[in-house]
């Protein structure tokens, strides 16, 4: 919930103290009796803060309208909502906050290249090779980039996280995620031209390469990626919904997806790239 600077009016300065109020004193008897996550700060400017006790864990910010729920981690609640002229309509908004953290993960997939194989993995293009525990992609003809994908499944609600370094910036790399088959899926690229891109889109392989046919990315930040240098890529999935981050930090989000589900891979138009300690775990 947002709240409008000094133009604001008293009882709308109550309202905040209330909500504010109200929400850390919740938050408070939380942290007690859960030992989850501690709320440390919520700021009109739409901030909340919390402090994580938990290892291996992942959290969702849940609203509710009052104080003892029912609490949701979604707004399709709150859209969309047909309207009829002349009708009065009635909501449950966002007046508390919480965190809740989920540890109760299935681990979906786990790579580490220990045994010097990837007999799990599909080459779709480019060459590709296993040594000291990762996997180099390098891009080559007829397609000129680098793709290789996990053993079919269809994993839905997932977290999908892995270390990649790239030799260079001139061209994008990322995370293949709701994979449909070898050639049609969801990509979270980072890189490109600039160094720093940041792009969620859905690709087909079409005339000789693959091509990105839609955008989705709502860019929160742009990394700015160094080559040399590793870097941990993550995508979290909710239904149709998806989360990227770079070291921890969002970068940029998408929601209504074509695709719900799928498997998972990588992917480089950069000359080489190089992937380690994959991790696939249930949301």
């Amino acid at each position: 919930m947002r709240f409008l600077g000094d133009r604001q009016s008293g009882e709308s300065r109550k309202m905040k103290n209330a909500i504010l109020l109200g929400l850390l004193a919740w938050a408070s008897a939380f942290a007690v009796v859960a030992q989850q996550a501690v709320i440390t700060g919520f700021h009109g400017n739409g901030v909340l803060t919390w402090s994580n006790r938990l290892s291996n864990a992942v959290f969702s910010v849940q609203w509710a309208s009052t104080v003892t729920g029912p609490w949701q981690d979604s707004w399709s609640l709150l859209r969309p909502l047909p309207g009829t002229a002349g009708a009065t309509k009635t909501v449950d908004v966002p007046m508390f906050y919480r965190v809740a953290a989920n540890t109760n993960k299935t681990i979906l997939l786990a790579e580490d290249f220990a045994d010097g194989s990837d007999r799990r993995w599909t080459r779709r293009s480019g060459q590709w090779s296993v040594a000291a525990g990762a996997y180099t992609g390098i891009v080559a003809a007829p397609t000129w980039d680098a793709c290789a994908m996990a053993e079919p499944a269809c994993w839905t609600n997932y977290i999908l996280r892995a270390r990649i370094m790239t030799a260079a910036t001139n061209n994008d790399f990322g995370l293949i995620f709701h994979a449909q088959d070898t050639n049609h899926f969801m990509r979270f690229t980072v890189a490109g031209e600039d160094g720093n891109t940041c792009r969620i889109t859905q690709d087909a392989f079409m005339e000789g390469g693959f091509e990105a046919v839609a955008e989705y990315a709502s860019v929160v930040q742009k990394p700015a990626i160094v080559p040399g240098v590793w870097y941990t890529l993550t995508v979290i999935t909710h239904e149709r919904n998806a989360f990227a981050f770079v070291n921890d930090d969002l970068v940029a989000y998408a929601m209504d997806l074509p695709y719900a589900g799928g498997f998972v891979g990588f992917m480089t138009d950069e000359p080489t790239i190089t992937c380690k300690e994959i991790l696939v775990t249930s949301l």
